[in-house]
């Protein structure tokens, strides 16, 4: 689609010429108010998203969604409208309605697996990611996105199976391989937790949870200084108190109480 072209190329004026000409051909058009609403979104990205733009690109899905009952675009649009708002009731109603037009839908299923872990519905959520990853097995996204229910559900054991798929299809996946670090910690094997932490640390040399993960693997192992060094990176690229935390517990326990105070 041309405006959605346009719209890649950062040209959002000639983009919206080309969605405002769809909808004067045909006034209740999903592919031009969905355009629309992605520009709303897009427009003076990187600068914060004002609470009129999104207010914009609501009404806007909101007309293409009451105007073509059958279009999954809108609602699925809305289904992540409504989660970055915190409206997680919305976004599972939402989903539902859209699960209901195509149920067997990869978009539809991921959309409506968010919205249910969102709202605590582990169960039905691991049911839809189960069946995602089921349909496209070399997705590292659905592979992932099981991930995350299983460890909600609290079975570590598929938890881990599932972030080695992911692994095995997109090798760089830093989430992944924090999260099979973390893994392997619990189960008592910080050497293959450093190794993955450095892994991380290597390809995302600016990401704090590479030098987290290898923080907390070296202190486990006795490696002091090292673990200390990389919690103060960690610290030093994400200044929030889950950092500041570990790095005071890690002082702690190697002795270093008075840098802990």
């Amino acid at each position: 689609n041309l405006g959605r072209a346009l719209m890649r190329s950062g040209d959002f004026e000639g983009s919206r010429a080309v969605f405002q000409k769809m909808l004067e051909q045909h006034a209740h058009s999903p592919l031009a108010l969905v355009g629309l609403a992605q520009l709303a979104l897009r427009q003076d990205k990187g600068q914060g998203k004002s609470q009129g733009k999104i207010d914009s690109a609501e009404s806007l899905l909101q007309q293409a969604r009451a105007q073509n009952p059958k279009a999954l675009d809108p609602r699925l649009m809305l289904v992540s409208l409504h989660l970055r708002s915190g409206d997680r009731a919305g976004a599972l109603e939402l989903s539902r309605e859209a699960a209901r037009i195509a149920p067997d839908a990869p978009g539809v299923l991921r959309a409506l697996g968010t919205a249910l872990l969102e709202n605590g519905q582990v169960d039905e959520a691991l049911a839809a990611f189960q069946r995602l990853a089921k349909m496209i097995p070399g997705s590292a996204d659905a592979q992932f996105r099981l991930a995350l229910a299983q460890e909600r559900k609290g079975d570590a054991t598929a938890m881990a199976a599932s972030l080695r798929a992911v692994l095995a299809i997109q090798p760089s996946h830093m989430l992944a391989k924090v999260g099979l670090g973390k893994f392997e910690l619990a189960h008592g094997d910080a050497n293959k937790g450093l190794a993955l932490g450095n892994e991380v640390v290597k390809q995302y040399p600016t990401a704090m949870p590479g030098h987290l993960l290898v923080g907390e693997a070296s202190i486990r192992l006795n490696k002091v200084e090292q673990g200390l060094r990389a919690l103060r990176k960690a610290h030093e690229i994400t200044p929030i108190t889950m950092t500041m935390v570990r790095l005071h517990d890690a002082l702690l326990v190697t002795g270093n109480a008075e840098g802990a105070g």
